[in-house]
């Protein structure tokens, strides 16, 4: 889900998850990333998330940052 606040900025969530067909291989995991994005340029962004995570396949916690450039 996103959500555009301005024409500047988008807010989203994204839940993710996976399970396996024998759970004791402990192969599951359940992720959220919160995140958006900035356009400070009409063809660029800089781009921001957090994930956290729960089960030993997930990530723990993170943070995820970049820029996106559309030629």
């Amino acid at each position: 889900m996103v959500k555009q606040f301005t024409h500047k900025v988008d807010l989203g969530v994204e839940v993710a998850g996976a399970i396996t067909k024998n759970l004791e291989l402990s192969k599951g995991q359940l992720q959220t990333l919160l995140g958006g994005n900035y356009q400070f340029r009409k063809n660029v962004s800089f781009d921001f998330g957090i994930v956290v995570g729960k089960y030993d396949a997930s990530p723990r916690a993170g943070l995820q940052l970049g820029i996106s450039v559309d030629w």
